[in-house]
C-alpha cells in the first residue's frame, strides 16, 4: 500500500483518499436516510460531501505527508547503513554483503566471477605531503570514478582505509585482469585538484577466482596475495592470484 502511495506521490494520494471520502460520506448519508425512512434530501448529501472533502482533504495531506517523510527519513539511515559516507560506495559490511549474493548467483548459474582488491600506492605519503583532507579527496576520486567504471553487474566496495575491492560477474580472472588493468589504466591518469596542488596517484590490484567451494573471505585472502605480488613488483600493476 505504502509503495501504491509513494508512486502516486503526495497531491494525487491525498486527491484519491479525498474522493474516497466524499464518495463513503454520500453513500453513507444515502443510506442512512432510507434505512430511516426517509426522503433523500439533497442538501443533507451537499452537507456530507463538503464536510468529507474540507476534513479529508486537510488530514489528508497532513498524514500522507508524515508517511512521506518517514519513508525519506528510512532511506538515509538505510543508505547511511549500507554506503560508505566518505566515498559513497558500498561499505565493507554492505559489500560482503552483496558479494555474498554474487558468489551464489554465481553457484546457482554456473557463471564465472572473480574478486579483486585496489590499493592506493604509497597513500600515506600522500597523507604527509599534503595532508589527510587531500588523502580523502583522492580516496573520493577513487571511488568516484570505481563506481563510473563497473559494470552494472559487478558491484565496488570500500573494504579498508586505502583499500578498495570489486567483484566481477561472469569473468574469469584472465579475462578481469584485462578489465583491472584497463580501470588501473584510468586511474594512473586521474588527476585530484586540491588546493593549490595537482595529486596524481596510482594503483595495485591483485585479482583471483571465485572457485567453488570458497567463499568470498577465501578468494579476497587469494587476492590479497596477488596484491602483495603487485607491490613487490614495484606497485602500479595488476597481478592474478
Amino acid at each position: 500500500m505504502n509503495n501504491f502511495l509513494f508512486g502516486l506521490g503526495q497531491i494525487k494520494s491525498t486527491a484519491l483518499f479525498t474522493i474516497l471520502s466524499v464518495v463513503f460520506s454520500v453513500t453513507l448519508v444515502t443510506f442512512l436516510e432510507c434505512f430511516l425512512n426517509s426522503q433523500i434530501s439533497k442538501n443533507s448529501i451537499l452537507i456530507a460531501g463538503i464536510t468529507s472533502a474540507t476534513v479529508s482533504s486537510s488530514l489528508s495531506w497532513y498524514v500522507i505527508g508524515l508517511l512521506f517523510k518517514i519513508n525519506t527519513l528510512e532511506k538515509k539511515q538505510r543508505a547511511l547503513a549500507s554506503y560508505d559516507s566518505l566515498t559513497s560506495i558500498m561499505n565493507r559490511r554492505q559489500f560482503f554483503f552483496s558479494a555474498h549474493e554474487l558468489f551464489r548467483r554465481s553457484h546457482d548459474f554456473n557463471e564465472p566471477v572473480s574478486i579483486s582488491i585496489i590499493d592506493i600506492d604509497n597513500f600515506k605519503l600522500i597523507n604527509d605531503e599534503y595532508g589527510h583532507a587531500a588523502g580523502d579527496a583522492v580516496l573520493i576520486s577513487l571511488g568516484k570514478l570505481l563506481k563510473e567504471t563497473i559494470r552494472s553487474t559487478d558491484i565496488v566496495g570500500r573494504i579498508g582505509g586505502e583499500e578498495f575491492s570489486i567483484v566481477i560477474y561472469g569473468s574469469k580472472s584472465d579475462q578481469a585482469f584485462e578489465v583491472l588493468d584497463e580501470i588501473r589504466s584510468l586511474i594512473e591518469k586521474d588527476c585530484v585538484a586540491f588546493m593549490d596542488y595537482k595529486i596524481h596517484y596510482t594503483v595495485s590490484i591483485g585479482v583471483a577466482d571465485g572457485e567453488d567451494g570458497y567463499d568470498v573471505e577465501d578468494i579476497l585472502i587469494q587476492a590479497d596475495k596477488a596484491l602483495y605480488k603487485s607491490k613487490k613488483n614495484g606497485k602500479n600493476r595488476v597481478s592474478k592470484y
